[in-house]
């Protein structure tokens, strides 16, 4: 009987103890905008800025009012805010099952039009994004 006791207080409390960050405190949930990530690449250069779209080949950040195409094979170090276990680097892609979770943290997960990109670059004051080598 005790054991019947204890195994239903597992299953009922379980389900109730939180596990990661709650949606009240993760950015992609609670506002219009992509997860931070910070990326350093091969020429010692620093962006921080909001992921906009993970590519197959780049990633599209908006850092300093400005759109920047940062292709994987730059990236010495990516880290995502929250989200330690997408971190990547050393000019490596992407895992498939990595890149298909950071490009849901995107602003844009399923990727942007043409005409959405370019009412991006100019509202950034750019004809097209900056590309981080």
């Amino acid at each position: 009987m005790r054991a019947w006791l204890g195994l239903v207080l597992i299953v009922v409390a379980v389900p109730g103890c939180p596990i990661g960050p709650s949606a009240g405190s993760f950015r992609p949930a609670t506002a219009p905008a992509g997860i931070t990530v910070r990326v350093g690449t091969d020429q010692r250069t620093t962006l921080v800025g909001e992921l906009l779209v993970a590519g197959d080949t780049a990633l599209l950040v908006l850092a300093d009012q400005k759109v920047q195409l940062v292709p994987f094979r730059a990236i010495q170090a990516a880290t995502f805010e929250q989200r330690s276990s997408l971190d990547f680097g050393n000019g490596s892609i992407p895992r498939d099952s990595q890149l298909r979770q950071i490009r849901q943290l995107a602003r844009f997960p399923a990727g942007l039009s043409p005409d959405l990109l370019q009412k991006l670059l100019q509202a950034s004051g750019q004809t097209e994004p900056g590309v981080v080598r």
